[in-house]
């Protein structure tokens, strides 16, 4: 008796988690944007459709310029990127950290996770922690994923 009851709390959490997850990664292929975000560093133009996420990266300084592939997807005010490819598109003329860190990162995979916020309906607040803690700022035209095409954020303020 007490084994059928742990087998079916056991089907039913694990049930509920998939449906869960099932539900975040179609919510995410509803992405359709563009993106341009600028930092003291570099200058960022990131579009996304139907759940596939591509940067170009170009940092000020080394003129170095990346393009970024990942999957995305959004939970509540997280945007997380399981990066599938880092190609140097422009090679640095100078010692770039950017390129050292895609670099570094381009021989394993791992998820990156970033806070976001609209400040207005068309501007776009992106939270950092790695590399080093930072907030972006930028233009924002466009749906994070389904849910925010049908019920968009309320921004910080109106225009």
């Amino acid at each position: 008796m007490k084994r059928s009851l742990l087998t079916r709390l056991l089907y039913v959490s694990s049930s509920l988690g998939m449906l869960l997850v099932s539900l975040i990664l179609l919510n995410s292929l509803g992405c359709d944007y563009e993106m341009r975000l600028s930092s003291k560093e570099a200058d960022y133009y990131a579009v996304c459709r139907a759940g596939k996420f591509t940067v170009i990266e170009r940092e000020h300084g080394s003129k170095a310029t990346w393009m970024v592939t990942a999957y995305q997807a959004v939970l509540g005010s997280q945007l997380i990127f399981f990066v599938t490819e880092r190609s140097q598109v422009e090679a640095p003329q100078t010692k770039s950290p950017l390129s050292d860190l895609n670099k570094m990162h381009g021989s394993f995979t791992m998820p990156l996770n970033y806070g976001w916020k609209k400040l207005t309906p068309d501007h776009i607040a992106i939270f950092q922690q790695s590399p080093h803690p930072e907030i972006l700022q930028g233009h924002f035209e466009g749906s994070l994923d389904f849910y925010h095409r049908f019920w968009p954020s309320v921004p910080v303020k109106t225009q």
